[in-house]
């Protein structure tokens, strides 16, 4: 969403990537920011788990399309020897002579239809799902540059709106029997570090940037990058993947776009939905060890399926219920699902650090004439959300599109 500093939603997004995600450490190792040094032993686990057919074919159809992988793994017939710390040998991952003789991959998660109850009263019995309210909201909303108002309305925060959602399809799915897990119950960080302890951080970063003499202002705009965008974000990981261990996440979001004049915004035209899955990974991202070893959990551990089938559910109910029409990307960063106009693989540092099958989802363009005064409805109201109002739209399509997908893993167990 816009930022009240003046900068878009688009422009931040942009700008958070390419100033914080990318940047090498200091030393030897090849790591995002804040990022840990892989343990590559622990890929072992993962031998001949996969055939080479299928290996590749994940990533020119969905990891790493346009062969960006070629830089950093090299398959052969056996086996792809993939690059680890610089300056030490490759790791050799053997492939499976076959998918019959495929050792089944270790991973904390379940498949729907291995976790869903046969003949439950109650369709979702058995399946844990947990939910990400996008963002951190409250007195951070401005910070994250999720934070704006139209004239004499109501502030909108988009980590306030989803986290409402969140509590709202947290009581819809455990009526039907999930276990839902909320990994931000409040307005408030996961993470315990703050834009004060990571200014040295930021200040180092900086300078290997060039930027020899950083003012303050650089220093503590870059910390609180830092602070909301990776460490946030890690620290979430964190809980996902040590405590909460779900089946499938599901990340909450609403969508924005630029505003035409930020002195005098005004309601823009578009409005549109899509989801996003693990995906599009580029050469210069597959350059850093963190993210390379990222994609391979991904790819090995086999989300890419549960991720897919829950996505497609959703998109239909989700498209179906709101009337939105499919957001279309236009760049290298993200790659179309065939047959699927509503789903995009997108390499995010969530559904890439989080464990287990990963959905974002964002509909609506809250800035938008369509969307903008329902959600000033929902904000001027005593509580949220309000019958028929937008996010119990938003929370009756989601539980909607589990139950579809639910029922769909159950046909296929059959």
């Amino acid at each position: 969403m816009p930022l009240m500093r003046k900068l878009s939603p688009r422009q931040l997004f942009r700008l958070s990537l390419l100033s914080l995600l990318w940047c090498p450490t200091l030393n030897a190792d090849n790591l995002t920011s804040l990022g840990q040094r892989p343990d590559w032993d622990s890929l072992d686990a993962y031998q001949q788990t996969i055939t080479r057919a299928a290996f590749v074919s994940q990533l020119d159809v969905l990891y790493a399309p346009g062969q960006a992988w070629q830089e950093t793994i090299t398959i052969e017939d056996q086996h792809a020897l993939i690059r680890t710390r610089e300056g030490e040998a490759p790791y050799r991952l053997e492939f499976a002579p076959s998918e019959a003789a495929a050792m089944p991959p270790p991973r904390r998660w379940r498949k729907p239809a291995e976790a869903l109850v046969p003949d439950a009263e109650l369709p979702l019995t058995g399946w844990h799902i947990a939910l990400d309210p996008g963002h951190i909201g409250g007195a951070y909303g401005p910070m994250e540059g999720r934070s704006w108002r139209i004239g004499a309305g109501p502030l909108v925060q988009e980590g306030d709106l989803v986290l409402v959602v969140a509590y709202d399809l947290k009581e819809e799915l455990e009526a039907l029997g999930a276990t839902v897990t909320l990994v931000r119950e409040q307005n408030a960080p996961i993470t315990t570090e703050t834009p004060e302890s990571l200014r040295d951080e930021a200040e180092s970063w900086l300078r290997r940037m060039g930027n020899t003499e950083p003012s303050p202002l650089q220093i503590q705009r870059t910390a609180e990058r830092l602070f909301y965008r990776s460490s946030e974000i890690r620290a979430r990981a964190e809980r996902v993947n040590k405590r909460i261990h779900p089946d499938l996440i599901l990340c909450l979001h609403l969508n924005a776009t630029d505003f035409a004049d930020y002195s005098n915004p005004e309601p823009v035209e578009p409005n549109h939905l899509h989801l996003l899955v693990n995906g599009a990974y580029s050469a210069q991202e597959l350059a850093y060890d963190d993210v390379r070893y990222g994609m391979l959990i991904k790819l090995l551990s086999g989300t890419a399926e549960v991720e897919a089938a829950v996505a497609s559910e959703l998109a239909e109910t989700m498209a179906e219920q709101t009337g939105l029409p499919a957001f279309s990307y236009g760049g290298p960063n993200a790659v179309a699902i065939a047959g699927e106009p509503y789903v995009w693989g997108r390499n995010l540092a969530a559904n890439r650090l989080y464990a287990c099958p990963v959905v974002f989802l964002e509909p609506y363009v809250a800035n938008s004439r369509a969307v903008y005064p329902r959600i000033a409805t929902e904000l001027e109201a005593e509580q949220m959300p309000i019958p028929g109002g937008i996010l119990e739209e938003y929370t009756h399509s989601v539980v909607d599109g589990l139950r579809a997908s639910a029922s769909q893993a159950r046909a296929s167990k059959e």
